[in-house]
């Protein structure tokens, strides 16, 4: 098994609560691409972590292959190129095999 894991800092405009709730209930949508297995999205436990990151996705898949095919599935460009990357001004992801 595959988890994503894309940690997300807005830009300073995106960051009020509003703001935050949008991009919340945008990401729960990724839950419906193919090949994603479990969606969790979060917000920042600590203070180290508020200044680092505004929310985190993690999501699960079965196989890396399926990861490639969800980040070239057009559902994905809608939401992160034209939804999401207007908002970021840092975004970091990775992806583990647990």
């Amino acid at each position: 098994m595959i988890v994503r894991h894309v940690f997300v800092k807005l830009k300073p405009e995106f960051g009020d609560e509003a703001a935050v709730a949008e991009v919340v209930a945008r990401s729960r949508q990724l839950a419906a691409i193919d090949g994603v297995r479990g969606l969790w999205i979060g917000k920042p436990a600590d203070a180290g972590a508020g200044a680092a990151w505004d929310l985190s996705l993690s999501l699960q898949f079965d196989a890396l292959e399926d990861v490639a095919r969800y980040l070239d599935d057009p559902a994905h460009d809608a939401y992160y190129e034209g939804f999401l990357e207007p908002r970021i001004r840092v975004i970091k992801a990775w992806n583990f095999e647990v």
